[in-house]
């Protein structure tokens, strides 16, 4: 997959009650930085399997899973089934790894630049065990509130094997030689991509305090009984 795919899968009814259900587990949320207002809700393999290796990672999931597929179980099961539809294979879920979960975003000046660039590898931080080696993976984005001024993906037309392929010190004058996209991000829709492709989180220069960005994040690694859906 090579260019994003936009997946209809939420009413503005729903965000909004989604968005009510996120904030009643607000004491249930994990702060990820001390300087920052930034959280999640569950487990998230890029930050825990760094921070606890795999086993504390996997601990994490098993903790918090119960509480996810409680409270959103229903979404889910609709977003598994909407991909399984796209991909036309197989798409489970599996109790050693995170169920998807979510990114909350409160107002921080930071937040009006820019945001880490980067390659998602979440999928070197674990082994995947009798599930069998992945062969292809994908990242998954879906906004649930977003600012009044919007909120996005930023991509750079290059992908990680034409990078890595680049001498170390002629990739950064590369990707500077590059004109980007935006892809907005709208509530209810899922923005599917490779996670290969050079991106980065949009930076949302008019974002103001009292404003939040809150997404359900996903990954999905193809292994030999289909495509696993995890966080």
């Amino acid at each position: 997959m090579n260019a994003p795919h936009v997946l209809e899968i939420l009413s503005p009814d729903e965000c909004r009650g989604l968005d009510d259900t996120i904030h009643a587990l607000s004491d249930r949320w994990t702060r990820r930085s001390p300087d920052l207002p930034f959280f999640t809700l569950g487990a998230a393999i890029y930050l825990d399997a760094v921070a606890g290796g795999a086993s504390g990672y996997r601990a994490l999931a098993r903790a918090s899973n119960p509480l996810l597929a409680e409270h959103f179980g229903w979404l889910h099961e609709r977003l598994r089934v909407r991909i399984e539809e796209e991909l036309g294979e197989a798409v489970f879920f599996h109790e050693d790894f995170a169920l998807p979960g979510f990114h909350i975003f409160g107002f921080h000046e930071s937040y009006t630049k820019l945001a880490k660039i980067h390659f998602d590898e979440q999928y070197d931080l674990v082994e995947f065990g009798s599930l069998g080696t992945p062969s292809a993976h994908l990242s998954l984005t879906l906004a649930v509130h977003i600012p009044a001024c919007g909120a996005g993906l930023r991509l750079w037309p290059i992908f990680y094997q034409d990078l890595a392929a680049l001498p170390p010190a002629e990739r950064k004058v590369k990707v500077d030689s590059l004109e980007t996209e935006h892809h907005p991000y709208t509530t209810g829709r899922c923005v599917l991509h490779s996670g290969h492709q050079l991106h980065q989180i949009a930076p949302v220069p008019g974002m103001v305090p009292g404003n939040e960005r809150i997404t359900l994040q996903a990954h999905a690694s193809r292994v030999e009984r289909g495509w696993l859906l995890y966080w």
